[in-house]
């Protein structure tokens, strides 16, 4: 169960990931473009930020086994 709750995080990290990023790119260039700052989406960047989301929902995922490991049955359908 723990390896199949990881499994579900890690591709709702990249699912979620994909979109966001996408995302944060448009508002770079429109942040870059109305204050004329100069924003860099680089790799290094990219890659930081994915592996905070992996992180991020992995402990989430743990988080809810744990809860889910201490519920008690009968408190669950009341």
């Amino acid at each position: 169960m723990f390896r199949l709750v990881l499994q579900e995080s890690l591709l709702l990290s990249i699912y979620g990931f994909v979109p966001a990023l996408l995302i944060c790119a448009l508002l770079y260039n429109l942040t870059q473009n109305a204050t004329g700052l100069l924003m860099e989406l680089d790799g290094d960047r990219i890659v930081q930020l994915f592996l905070l989301t992996i992180a991020m929902c992995s402990i989430s995922g743990t988080l809810s086994l744990r809860r889910v490991q201490t519920a008690d049955p009968a408190e669950i359908f009341n």
